[in-house]
């Protein structure tokens, strides 16, 4: 079974996502689970930097 881990993010909050991505992959057992983010205000950088992080983040824009 594959396990999904989804939060949002936004340009003031990027550094505590790039914690839990750290957090996350720094264990063997993240090999079986997918981060997906919300993007809610993130930078063009920001997506870049966290999508070259973990292979299998996904990317979603929030639309409000």
């Amino acid at each position: 079974m594959k396990t999904a881990i989804i939060s949002s993010v936004s340009k003031k909050y990027f550094h505590l996502a790039e914690e839990l991505v750290n957090s996350i992959i720094r264990f063997p057992e993240s090999k079986n689970i997918s981060i997906c983010f919300l993007d809610n205000g993130m930078e063009q950088e920001q997506i870049k930097k966290i999508s070259k992080m973990y292979l299998t983040v996904l990317y979603f824009r929030a639309i409000l």
